[in-house]
Parts: structure tokens; sequence; C-alpha cells
């Protein structure tokens, strides 16, 4: 059974040509899982596996991150560890198998996968938000964090390029917009063939902002 969903990202995670589900949930204080359902095409999903953040998940997005040509996304999970500590997790889809082998002596559930993240990205505040483009065109999708770094609503905008590979670059594209970065949307405001990053964000308990940041040069970040 699902907890709290915090966020959704559908793709086809099996390459079978049908739309899959990625769900993440919470089930307590910084607990949560993130749930895999498979479809069938005919708008019907199965359950199929579960797994175990360690932490509270915020969001969470698929994309095939090494763009390997196996056409088989990843799993990228936004997460709070502690207040204003967390990250993102990378579960790579290795046909069908994610993560790898928990050697911490932790006993998993019988529907959880007894794995932990391949690879992780310490985002230096909690991560919020997460979501994937290709903004310098190149051959490796872009990925895009929103964080809280503090409890005065103050967080970064973060573009790693490259991500896992000797290039990798991490980039806080943030600036002159107060608040915590909270959602992520991507597309082209100024019609000129560029992806544009849409944030909102969270300046107090009661108030927020949006901001866009236009992509005019696909090698000049904005």
């Amino acid at each position: 059974m699902l907890g709290i969903v915090s966020g959704i990202a559908p793709g086809d995670i099996d390459n079978d040509g049908d739309t899959d589900l990625v769900i993440a949930s919470n089930n307590g204080n910084r607990w949560g899982h993130v749930d895999i359902f498979k479809g069938d095409g005919t708008g019907d999903f199965v359950w199929d596996k579960r797994l175990l953040a360690k932490a509270g998940v915020n969001d969470v997005a698929v994309v095939d991150l090494y763009n390997d040509g196996l056409s088989l996304p990843d799993i990228l999970v936004a997460v709070s560890e502690a207040q204003n500590v967390g990250g993102v997790q990378i579960w790579y889809n290795k046909s069908g198998v994610y993560g790898v082998a928990d050697n911490t002596g932790y006993t998993f559930a019988a529907d959880e996968e007894a794995k932990v993240p391949d690879n992780y990205y310490s985002t230096s505040g909690e991560a919020l938000a997460v979501s994937t483009a290709d903004l310098d065109l190149d051959i490796f999708p872009d990925v895009i964090i929103g964080t809280r770094s503090s409890s005065f609503y103050t967080g970064a905008l973060l573009v790693v390029q490259a991500a896992g590979t000797a290039n990798e670059k991490v980039t806080n594209v943030k600036v002159n917009v107060a608040g915590e970065v909270v959602t992520i949307e991507l597309g082209d405001m100024n019609k000129d063939s560029y992806p544009d990053l849409v944030v909102t964000t969270r300046t107090s308990a009661s108030a927020g902002k949006l901001a866009i940041y236009f992509l005019n040069d696909p090698n000049l970040l904005p």
C-alpha cells in the first residue's frame, strides 16, 4: 500500500512500448518508498516492485541517464534525510534490477527490494524537486535539482551536466530569486527552440515566487 504520495513519473521502464508509472510516497517521518507499476498499454497497471529510500521522498524522475542505447530509464529520487540535509538518489535500471546490495544488516520488509541506490548526489540541503532535460544539447540528459538549505527559506537550483561521467559539472543557476525551490518544469517559453527552466519557490509559510530562467544558448546555462 502506498503512503502519502509525493511524486509521480511516467516512463517506459522496461522498454516494451507501454507507459509505466514510478510513484514516490512517504510512510513516516523522513521514511519513504518508490513503487514501480508496469502498464499493459490498455490503461491498467500492475505493481512490480518497491525500493526503500531510507529517507523522506519529495519527488521522482525517470530518464536514461547514460543514454547507453538500451532505452532503459533510470530512477532519480529527491530525498530529505534530516532538516536541511538531503540529496538525489540514483537507481540505475539494469534490465529491471535497481540498486546494489545492502550490506548494513538492515532487515527489509517482504515487499521491499533489499537494495540501496547505485549513486547519490549530496545537494547541501534537502532535495525538494528533481527533473531532467538535455539543456546543453549533448548526448547526456542534464539533472535539475531544487533544494532547501536552511530554515529561513533558502535554497539552490542545481544543474548537473553529464551526470556520472568524467565531464560532470554542477552549477547553481539560481540568482536574484529568494526562496527554497519546490517545483521545476521545463518548456520553450520564448519560442527560441531552447528549453527554459520554470520554477516556483517558497519564501515564507504563506508566500512564494515564480521564476523563469531563459536558456538562450545551449553552451551558456542561465
